[in-house]
């Protein structure tokens, strides 16, 4: 079994030339399921944690963190007009049309971001640089490359650097907490970028990374 996974269209007529790449379902639990203490505890408490989705799509990473936590508030963002009416007749929060690098969000930091951002490209770096400045915690699908590519992302990882030198004045240390490679999952389909798959747990709380392969 080799580590490239097949990355194609899931979802109603997603399209390729706006990196539209859709979570699967199952996928979208996992990742989810990373922060299954916080939704139980959430739970528990009657909490309504305050949740990111930043490129929303066809909103299955919504339905998964609406299925781990029923009182979660998301906010939506997409910026293809086709999703809005599916978004905003699912998420219980607010929806969004509009681009999450432009659009204005609430002063008050999320407590957690979900998110499967744009890749192609390298549009990953400054979608990620904007989660880790508005969120405390991040659930994040990336392709593998996306942690290689160091040099590309340098301003992005260098976040969790342990050398204070390397963040920028004011900026908060993150921790990887937890490092999913999803090995075992079969194609999406015929079309679309081969890559590994990682699922990540990043926080702004100090702790040790778990790596796991499925």
């Amino acid at each position: 079994m080799t580590g490239q996974l097949a990355i194609a269209a899931c979802g109603p007529v997603p399209s390729p030339e706006l990196a539209q790449w859709f979570t699967r379902p199952e996928d979208a639990d996992r990742l989810v399921g990373l922060a299954s203490a916080f939704w139980e505890d959430a739970n528990r408490r009657w909490y309504r944690p305050r949740v990111l989705e930043p490129s929303a799509g066809a909103g299955n990473l919504v339905r998964a963190v609406i299925r781990a936590c029923p009182m979660a508030r998301i906010d939506a963002i997409e910026f293809d007009a086709r999703h809005i009416p599916a978004l905003a007749a699912l998420a219980p929060g607010r929806v969004t049309y509009g681009d999450f690098l432009t659009v204005d969000l609430p002063r008050t930091r999320y407590d957690i971001a979900v998110a499967n951002v744009p890749f192609d490209g390298g549009e990953e770096g400054p979608h990620l640089a904007r989660i880790f400045d508005v969120c405390d915690r991040a659930l994040l699908l990336l392709p593998a490359r996306s942690l290689h590519g160091r040099a590309r992302f340098a301003e992005v990882w260098s976040r969790f650097s342990d050398d204070d030198a390397q963040r920028k004045p004011g900026e908060v240390r993150w921790y990887l907490r937890q490092k999913v490679h999803l090995i075992s999952r079969p194609p999406f389909g015929e079309k679309g970028g081969s890559d590994e798959i990682v699922l990540l747990d990043a926080r702004r709380a100090p702790g040790p990374c778990r790596v796991r392969w499925m």
